[in-house]
């Protein structure tokens, strides 16, 4: 218990220098090289930090798939998932296509997603056997869609070319691992209290109704705080002088909430339920893939808590629902 709490915390923390070197980058100005301003502007540590760590949960997936006797195109698939992370950025920064506006963006997703797809049948063609060809392209087209598609949309988040002020998308992004992380905690801590019934017992016997609903709980309390943090900001108005220390925090805790800020208190309730409902199917996915070969965490890279899947499963789930309802259902990026 005490290791996942410092492990948590170190994480969080982490996340909050990431996002703060994320913003500088984005803001800073380089006099003639204005390919490399628009270029940190849409991304720079996120994408390619984000792409690593999904590199790592490929290796991981290819190592669950292959226990219950999957032959999945590993480094097809890995290929597949950096072009399908990195695509929003570039896109973004006028480095692919001939537009900014993020509906191309996801015109490229498309592309590359069919181009994973078909590929991944021309590779299966060269093969000399065809026993095993339906297990080893829908074990491949898992991890595409799982570590490829689907957390792609924190990077079109992050990129974002519609959004106000793209240097404060990394803000937006951290406010929605925040929500997400919160479920996990709900979910543990109320489950751990009184959870009775079981929520799957086939595929994770420690999960429970109560913690179900923990979870939902958790992630609409983060939500509601935000928009409380929100709320009770005021953003220091400077004119020339120099910025207190207190100023500093002042706009540092504007910038945290504004997403919030923009929604009433209905939307934050949907916003904190669907997240963590998303969370949960992640983990619980995650979960019904290991126990197919009875494996118990997908490494052991981070302590505590297992490998970089066992941290990342419910994200994968929420990070598109977060993207429709922050860019489509309520235009607020």
């Amino acid at each position: 218990m005490l290791q996942r709490i410092l492990t948590g915390i170190t994480a969080i923390a982490v996340l909050i220098t990431l996002v703060m070197a994320e913003v500088f980058f984005a803001e800073r100005r380089w006099d003639d090289h204005l390919f490399l301003e628009k270029l940190f502007l849409h991304g720079s540590i996120i994408p390619i930090l984000f792409t690593a760590v999904i590199l790592v949960g490929v290796a991981e997936m290819t190592f669950i798939l292959r226990k219950a006797n999957l032959h999945p195109q590993s480094k097809w698939a890995a290929l597949s998932c950096v072009v399908l992370m990195l695509s929003p950025w570039l896109c973004a920064a006028g480095v692919i296509g001939d537009g900014v506006i993020d509906v191309e963006a996801l015109h490229w997703q498309l592309l590359w997603f069919v181009i994973a797809i078909v590929g991944s049948v021309a590779i299966q063609l060269r093969k000399p056997s065809t026993t095993t060809a339906i297990t080893d392209l829908a074990s491949t087209w898992m991890i595409i869609i799982f570590l490829g598609l689907l957390p792609s949309f924190a990077i079109q988040i992050r990129a974002d070319a519609n959004a106000a002020n793209i240097a404060q998308n990394p803000w937006t992004l951290f406010f929605i691992i925040m929500v997400i992380s919160a479920s996990d905690i709900g979910a543990f801590f109320i489950g751990s209290a009184i959870g009775k019934h079981k929520l799957a017992p086939a595929v994770s016997p420690a999960k429970s109704v109560e913690g179900m609903f923990g979870g939902i709980l958790g992630s609409i309390a983060v939500a509601a705080l935000f928009k409380v943090l929100a709320n009770n900001v005021q953003i220091p108005v400077l004119d020339g002088i120099e910025p207190t220390r207190s100023d500093q925090f002042a706009q540092l805790f504007h910038d945290v909430s504004a997403i919030a800020g923009g929604m009433n208190w209905g939307q934050i309730a949907i916003f904190g339920a669907v997240l963590s409902i998303c969370t949960q199917l992640g983990d619980l996915f995650e979960s019904m893939c290991k126990r197919c070969p009875q494996v118990k965490d997908s490494s052991a890279v981070i302590p505590g808590m297992g490998g970089v899947l066992d941290l990342i499963d419910g994200m994968l789930f929420a990070i598109p629902a977060a993207w429709y309802l922050l860019t489509r259902a309520w235009p607020l990026v």
